[in-house]
Order: C-alpha cells, then sequence, then structure tokens
C-alpha cells in the first residue's frame, strides 16, 4: 500500500531479526490484488481501504535452510477510511505490530524488507517512469 505520503508499516521478528515491510498478503481463489489488498488490510488491522492506482511491482528471492523462495509484490496506493490515521493500529495478528510512517523516511530505516522497497520507493519519489519495477535478478 502506497498513500500519497503516509504508509503503514508492520514491525514482525524473523529468526530474532527485527523486520519492516508493507501490509499485504496472499490472493485467495478468485480474487483479484485490488479485494486481496483490502481484505488483507480489514483482517490485518481492522482497516477499510480504498484501493487507487497501480504502482508497481517487486520481485523478491531468498533462501532458508530448506528451500528458495520467489515472490511478487504488487504495490497499489490505497486511502484509508476514513481519511486519518492515528498511530499505533491495533494489530488484528498477534506476531505484527503496525505503525504509521511518512513514506519518504522509509529507505532511512531499519530492516526494510523486501530490500528491494527501498530503491522502489525512492524511485517512486523521483518518478522515473509510470510504473516501476524492482528485481534481486536485474
Amino acid at each position: 500500500m502506497i498513500p500519497d505520503a503516509w504508509s503503514c508499516v508492520g514491525k514482525n521478528s524473523i529468526n530474532s531479526i527485527s523486520c519492516l515491510f508493507l501490509p499485504g498478503g496472499t490472493l485467495e481463489p478468485g480474487e483479484n490484488l485490488q479485494a486481496c489488498l483490502a481484505r488483507e488490510l480489514q483482517e490485518e488491522m481492522a482497516l477499510d481501504v480504498a484501493v487507487r492506482a497501480f504502482v508497481g511491482c517487486i520481485e523478491n528471492h531468498w533462501k532458508d535452510a530448506t528451500y528458495s523462495y520467489q515472490e511478487f509484490n504488487f504495490i497499489f496506493r490505497a486511502q484509508v477510511l476514513p481519511v486519518w490515521l492515528e498511530s499505533p493500529i491495533a494489530s488484528q495478528a498477534p506476531h505484527i505490530a503496525f505503525e504509521v510512517v511518512l513514506l519518504q523516511d522509509l529507505p532511512k530505516m531499519g530492516n526494510v524488507l523486501p530490500i528491494q522497497l527501498k530503491p522502489f520507493i525512492k524511485q517512486y519519489y523521483h518518478k522515473d517512469s509510470a510504473y516501476l519495477w524492482e528485481s534481486q535478478l536485474g
């Protein structure tokens, strides 16, 4: 989710390493990307959103001790209804904490995942293209 100036970020600990990420989730059968984002924000934060324009996509690859993974993060602008967000946001997921941050500050923050999110946000502010793409594969 990318609002015009603010963003919600989730904070989670993966293998005892704290990280920040944009909220979202996995598509359910028969669901489009916009409906998925709206549903996930409702489930995770009890927020109603109007999903706006598609911004771009981030391709992410990583490995753990057993598997290799690949995911695509589709980024949209969204507006929270009602318009004002208060931080902190009550998380509906016990393993995640959410807060509101200035989107332009996200690239300066700690461990932001996926790693391509920082250059993606910088590109978003420089309006380098109509749709943005970042990938670990180049």
